[in-house]
């Protein structure tokens, strides 16, 4: 509905103004987690018939749209085969999955990205020089990295660290969210590789007495051992890591002495510690379960080591056999040579109508169960017999 000159809103004209403010009658918002029923819908599309007020085009923005019941989605579906054409809709949704194919394969899908932590510390530094803040690099660095691409959460997080009339600084920010910083991290990791878990629950408890929240803090563990794997494989990982030269060598300096196998171990567990705690109640007992499992000195067996042998034990299980050898002795199935069969044992040979010679099966011997003729004695047998009986 820009008035201006070129494909982008000029931001300036009536229309565009209008717009950021809030107060234009042909934008109309809807959020679809509180209007998720039919009558809702229903009363939008009985709306699109009416001609946009001021502008070209009359603009519908449905947030959350997988909320939408699937009574809804079919009551949309028809306007959104034929709409009128001064209507647009706009469906936004951060789960795009959940939408019914019928809904996806009628719009232009346009997928949001992350915004790089670069641009959103320049944006961030813009705004504290637009409201006369004096900002540290490092605390608008830290404020990026925990809004993960988000400008409307790096925006909320810097609102939150301004005090009035003070510089906003990196440990402010870190006070504010509730991190641990480097060096924490650092020497925890460090009583990690040393098979001290004695030091490492000691140390773990000033790190939270500080005021380290616990979920974070795993999170920036986590995080330190991603930074461990990278500066083990990349020659300059500086420009990765995201943080001053000093703690970059030392991250580096620490990924010599930690292996590959504990690398994927740590990363392993914490990765689901931070799952389980999600919704736990007592996240610090998992969180130092956590650091005994990772500095015990008996927990020391590679991951492919631990692996191998969970699955060669389920494989036993399946089989049901043993990995103990049994003793000859005890073998219930050991060979035997056969018994040399004896003439009363073989049986006599009959003779039917039609002059045919067949074999009668053998008589049940009381007491010789075991004296069992292989075929070959038993073929021997029957031959010596006839030859006797003159056959």
């Amino acid at each position: 509905n820009c008035t201006g000159e070129g494909e982008k809103p000029c931001c300036e004209c009536e229309s565009c103004r209008a717009v950021a403010e809030g107060s234009s009658v042909d934008v109309i918002e809807m959020d679809a987690a509180s209007h998720r029923g039919v009558a809702e819908i229903q009363d939008l599309t009985d709306s699109v018939m009416y001609a946009p007020t001021a502008g070209k085009y009359k603009v519908y923005i449905i947030d959350e749209v997988h909320m939408l019941s699937t009574e809804a989605f079919n009551a949309l579906l028809k306007t959104l085969e034929e709409p009128p054409e001064h209507v647009v809709f706009i469906l936004a949704t951060t789960e795009p999955q959940k939408v019914p194919a019928t809904i996806l394969s009628r719009c232009m899908k346009l997928d949001f990205r992350r915004v790089p932590e670069k641009m959103l510390t320049e944006n961030m530094r813009r705004i504290c020089e637009t409201k006369k803040i004096e900002a540290e690099e490092g605390a608008l660095s830290l404020i990026a990295v925990n809004a993960d691409g988000s400008v409307r959460d790096s925006l909320s997080i810097l609102e939150q660290c301004i005090c009035p009339g003070e510089p906003l600084r990196r440990d402010d920010v870190a006070e504010v969210l509730g991190t641990s910083g480097v060096e924490p991290l650092l020497q925890l990791t460090d009583l990690i590789l040393e098979r001290n878990p004695s030091e490492a629950l000691l140390l773990l408890n000033e790190i939270l007495s500080a005021g380290a929240e616990t979920r974070q803090f795993m999170k920036e563990w986590l995080g330190h051992f991603r930074n461990l794997l990278i500066a083990r494989y990349v020659k300059e990982p500086s420009d990765i890591l995201n943080m001053s030269a000093e703690n970059a060598d030392r991250v580096v300096e620490q990924s010599g002495r930690i292996s590959r196998e504990e690398l994927e171990k740590a990363i392993r567990e914490l990765t689901e510690t931070i799952s389980l705690t999600k919704w736990a109640k007592y996240p610090r007992i998992m969180l130092e379960m956590t650091v005994v499992k990772l500095s015990d000195p008996q927990e020391t067996v590679p991951v492919r080591e631990k692996n191998a042998s969970s699955e060669t034990g389920s494989r036993r299980e399946k089989t049901g056999t043993s990995s103990v050898p049994h003793s000859p002795a005890k073998m219930e199935h050991d060979w035997e040579p056969d018994p040399v069969p004896r003439e009363q044992d073989v049986p006599p040979l009959i003779h039917t109508d039609t002059e045919r010679k067949t074999e009668r099966p053998p008589k049940e011997v009381p007491g010789a169960a075991a004296s069992v003729l292989s075929e070959e004695d038993w073929v021997r047998a029957v031959d010596r017999a006839a030859s006797e009986r003159g056959f």
